[in-house]
């Protein structure tokens, strides 16, 4: 029998993730997934900073699994994809 789907609570806070049947699912608001893609930019162009944690950002709701987002270089031929990649998301910024 399958589980109902229990919706998030966006109340006050805009992501959820869980870990449902051995998957992680990450639920959001437009400014929650907003969020994750800024901090996603953030550790393209300063990737010294290695990682965030969503929980830090005040974005998680109070049932949510703690999140980290982390950034690795593989090798050279990686950074050159990291830099094409930062290239397409600056098509579509405002």
């Amino acid at each position: 029998m399958k589980k109902e789907f229990i919706y998030p609570d966006f109340s006050r806070k805009d992501i959820e993730v869980r870990c449902e049947d051995n998957t992680v699912c990450i639920y959001g608001t437009a400014n929650g997934l907003k969020k994750i893609i800024y901090l996603c930019e953030l550790l393209i162009e300063n990737p010294e900073a290695s990682h965030q944690h969503l929980e830090s950002h005040g974005v998680l709701t109070d049932k949510s699994l703690k999140c980290a987002i982390a950034i690795f270089e593989k090798s050279e031929a990686n950074r050159k994809k990291v830099s094409l990649f930062q290239k397409f998301l600056n098509m579509f910024r405002g």
